[in-house]
């Protein structure tokens, strides 16, 4: 035994020192002369696991325990074992095994809590957690335990304290701040998340982990090149982390740089081969459309993949997290997008079964003449300073609440003025949670009749709940102007002058055309701003002509259009609006180098504005451009109350129509074109010639109450909707039709 005891010795001291195959070979000739060696197998048993044999190391661990079944520690350590090799389920009774035998062994119980947590048992995990606490209460690392459990079953303020706790600890400890900037983002507080992250990094600089999730704050802040800064030292700090290159490829694509970005999908397929990263990439668009050869190549391809995904059997667990919103530029490629929507829309949802959740009381028809009001919901992650928040703020408040008892569903962060001001408007408001099946079950929990989706596509939230059935009657409006694709949305709330004959071909959903649009914009204040033309850089003699669109709504179509005009106008500037990334202009420049290059110079690009000197740039200016496919909405709204005359040219397509539907209601003709030489011809004139540009924006000024606070519209949309609720309750009667 000596022998044995001088021999074990050394192989510890071998294992140690890592020369693995000295000590292994000290560890075996022990057992071959005395098999019953329990410690030395356990010691075996870790050697082949820190080697990467791991099926061999829990093979010898399960005969110690077969040696010796009355040691705890070789239970919890088989547990830690499994658990590491993805036999998670394996692990647990192997933790509860070791806690029957000493209940005083809080690393069992630790662990124990940790592998519920793995499996999403996380009410047990935090009885885990709270019994180490009683043995351990001071350590850091099960606080932190906690408070993740505690964040994953939305006890945000329990876990907050966690969190903040294990920081009382152990003040060098990184982890509880990632945890904090998390718990901030999805409140929705991006810049307290950013500090957060920050910090965790002072503490830990070679956290990939808090570089990922640093990266996703931006994202969420609109930041789109600091994200692919963030998420590219994620993947240089750890080349084998999966969801940064996923959401680095996100966040490329965002940026413009579509071929990094079809490369980061593929690194990450190459890791880990999963169904949601593949659907990512078949939906990978260019944001900045390169020329029309290039958006024929990418619908093309993106036939190809979907007509392979729809073949293939597909699996998704979580498509908010793992794909977020589907091919959202499809809406600027100037086309009938119903085919694609349609595709896309049942990829995910046989992919991704629990879209399809029916809530109860949807089989519980409204009764047959009851009296009470029609409860509606309306849904946005935007009701906020935003398009959205603008656009739909005055229908919330001036819907008849003698008809309609009101319920706001909004997104986290919304917090500013115009958020409060819809809040205040309904009878109630909650703020969704960022996890699918919870934002289900809140709404859900109102029982609504109607639920209105204001912009189905500009976010995930919306397009995935989109998928249940959440009230009888579902609409989507034009927030984001194109059909959704998606069986459980009813009907498309439009109106006659967005839609041309025909346009039912368009969407999946019932085509609703109202007299008049159910917008009711408030009148935008008076600019504070005191910037005048030489403050953008105009001298008095220029001929300013702009498109203030955000840059992915330029189509290669525009080009010819913009050239056009410059060139029949030697004093003409155009003026374009910067992007979100630097990329985005850098791309427009070398398309316009290409495209129309004699006049390319004279381009001028302006950085984003705050609010009150954005709207003395639409002062300003002479003329604005709507661009050919996708109009302007809330700007035109804007330019409209300083009576800056928009050429728009109305197309087949609702997203071409909004500034025209505006004009209608208006009674002015002048600048809507008929062709795109019609377009040119009528910019030119309001260009340079300044008595007929007053006199437009005279006849502007003098109609423009016509599209402010006007409720013509909502009066329309509660005759359908109180129309649409009575049809099904007929309809659900016994015998109804």
């Amino acid at each position: 035994m000596v022998e044995f005891g001088e021999l074990r010795a050394s192989a510890a001291a071998h294992h140690r020192a890592g020369r693995w195959q000295e000590a292994e070979q000290q560890y075996r000739k022990i057992l071959t002369h005395s098999p019953d060696q329990a410690d030395v197998r356990r010691d075996l048993a870790w050697l082949l696991y820190q080697r990467g044999d791991r099926a061999s190391a829990i093979d010898q661990l399960r005969r110690a325990i077969a040696d010796d079944p009355s040691r705890a520690i070789f239970h919890s350590e088989l547990g830690v074992m499994l658990r590491g090799s993805g036999l998670v389920d394996e692990a647990v009774p192997c933790f509860e095994e070791a806690i029957r035998l000493d209940p005083g062994l809080w690393q069992a119980q630790f662990n124990l809590g940790n592998a519920l947590q793995q499996l999403g048992r996380f009410d047990r995990a935090v009885q885990c957690y709270t019994n180490v606490l009683r043995l351990a209460p001071d350590d850091a690392d099960v606080h932190l335990n906690l408070g993740v459990a505690q964040k994953s079953l939305g006890q945000i303020d329990k876990a907050r304290a966690s969190f903040q706790r294990a920081l009382e600890l152990r003040g060098d400890f990184a982890d509880p701040w990632i945890n904090l900037g998390i718990l901030a983002k999805n409140e929705g507080n991006v810049p307290e998340a950013v500090r957060c992250y920050g910090r965790a990094l002072e503490l830990n600089p070679q956290s990939a982990v808090a570089y990922y999730n640093l990266g996703m704050a931006w994202r969420a802040y609109d930041h789109v090149d600091a994200a692919v800064d963030s998420l590219r030292q994620a993947v240089r700090i750890n080349p084998n982390y999966v969801a940064a290159h996923r959401h680095l490829a996100d966040a490329c694509a965002a940026q413009g740089n579509i071929t990094e970005a079809i490369a980061a999908y593929g690194e990450a397929l190459r890791l880990e081969n999963d169904d949601a990263t593949r659907i990512r990439c078949a939906l990978a668009l260019p944001i900045i459309l390169e020329s029309h050869e290039q958006i024929a190549q990418r619908r093309s391809q993106l036939q190809h993949d979907l007509e392979a995904l729809a073949r293939e059997p597909l699996t998704v667990k979580d498509p908010l997290g793992e794909i977020g919103p589907p091919a959202f530029a499809l809406a600027y490629h100037g086309c009938n997008e119903r085919a694609f929507q349609s595709q896309i829309a049942g990829i995910l949802r046989r992919a991704t079964p629990q879209l399809s959740y029916v809530a109860p009381h949807c089989a519980r028809p409204r009764q047959p003449g009851d009296a009470r009001r029609i409860k509606i919901g309306f849904a946005s992650m935007h009701f906020r300073n935003h398009t959205i928040g603008k656009l739909n703020a005055g229908l919330i408040d001036h819907l008849d609440r003698d008809k309609f008892q009101v319920v706001v569903f909004r997104g986290p962060g919304c917090v500013d003025a115009i958020a409060q001001q819809i809040a205040a408007s309904a009878n109630h408001c909650v703020t969704l949670v960022f996890e699918l099946q919870a934002a289900q079950a809140q709404i859900a929990e109102h029982e609504l009749d109607v639920l209105f989706y204001t912009d189905i596509g500009l976010d995930g939230m919306s397009y995935y709940l989109a998928h249940a059935r959440l009230a009888p009657l579902q609409c989507v409006t034009w927030g984001h102007p194109l059909t959704t694709g998606i069986p459980t949305i009813d009907t498309f709330i439009s109106s006659d002058d967005l839609e041309t004959p025909g346009a039912e071909s368009h969407y999946t959903e019932a085509l609703v055309r109202l007299p008049r649009l159910a917008v009711v914009y408030f009148r935008p204040e008076p600019s504070t701003s005191t910037k005048t033309r030489r403050d953008f850089g105009w001298s008095d003699q220029a001929h300013v002509y702009a498109c203030l669109q955000a840059p992915f709504k330029l189509h290669p179509d525009d080009d010819a259009v913009f050239a056009q005009i410059l060139r029949r106008d030697p004093l003409g500037t155009l003026v374009l609006l910067e992007g979100l990334s630097p990329n985005w202009s850098a791309l427009l420049r070398a398309r316009f180098a290409r495209s129309i290059g004699d006049v390319a110079g004279r381009i001028q690009f302006v950085p984003q504005q705050p609010p009150p000197d954005f709207s003395r740039l639409l002062a300003a200016v002479d003329v604005l451009l709507d661009p050919l496919h996708f109009s302007g909405g809330d700007t035109s709204y804007q330019s409209f109350a300083v009576g800056t005359p928009i050429v728009t040219l109305p197309g087949e397509f609702l997203r071409s129509r909004i500034t025209y539907a505006l004009y209608r209601a208006m009674g002015i003709e002048c600048c809507v074109a008929h062709s795109a030489e019609d377009y040119v011809a009528r910019a030119v004139r309001l260009g340079t010639d300044e008595a007929w540009r007053r006199h437009v924006r005279s006849q502007i000024l003098a109609a423009n109450h016509a599209i402010y606070e006007d409720p013509s519209g909502v009066r329309a949309l509660e005759e359908f909707l109180v129309g649409r609720v009575e049809l099904l309750e007929t309809k659900q009667r016994p015998g109804g039709r």
